[in-house]
């Protein structure tokens, strides 16, 4: 076997590793449990980084595939298009949680926000007054 099939194969794998993860976090965020992701993340930006590399590595020279068989180039063309089409997927749905994620933070500061106000007196001469601000990091940065 050529050391391009075996590089277009490892490429291949890659792809499928790198699709099946993203498809587990789609799963999960559909599913509107993005705590579970938590203890995978790593494994997915490990891999997306190894692809990066891998396509970067060809990009920059594309003679490392020029011998391989019609076989695995097809594999890789279909193996690329899935992993395209599930990347696009996976982008939809960390946007959808990401919005939905600032949307309940928006409304907790409000409700804070609105607790935060005091009338001082009674009556249409009433003025509120603003309590003192709370920190929903618990004065840490994010």
């Amino acid at each position: 076997m050529s050391s391009a099939n075996e590089r277009a194969e490892h490429l291949i794998l890659l792809t499928q590793r790198l699709s099946e993860r993203l498809r587990i976090e789609i799963d999960l965020l559909e599913a509107h449990k993005p705590q579970e992701l938590a203890g995978s993340v790593e494994d997915t930006r490990t891999l997306s980084s190894h692809y990066r590399q891998e396509t970067l590595r060809l990009k920059n020279n594309p003679s490392l595939l020029a011998d391989i068989s019609a076989e695995n180039k097809a594999a890789l063309k279909a193996a690329t298009e899935t992993f395209m089409d599930i990347s696009a997927r996976h982008a939809q749905a960390v946007e959808a949680a990401k919005t939905i994620s600032e949307g309940i933070l928006l409304a907790i500061a409000e409700d804070m926000g609105e607790k935060g106000r005091t009338a001082t007196g009674y009556g249409p001469a009433a003025t509120p007054k603003t309590a003192k601000s709370h920190s929903l990091t618990g004065g840490y940065k994010a």
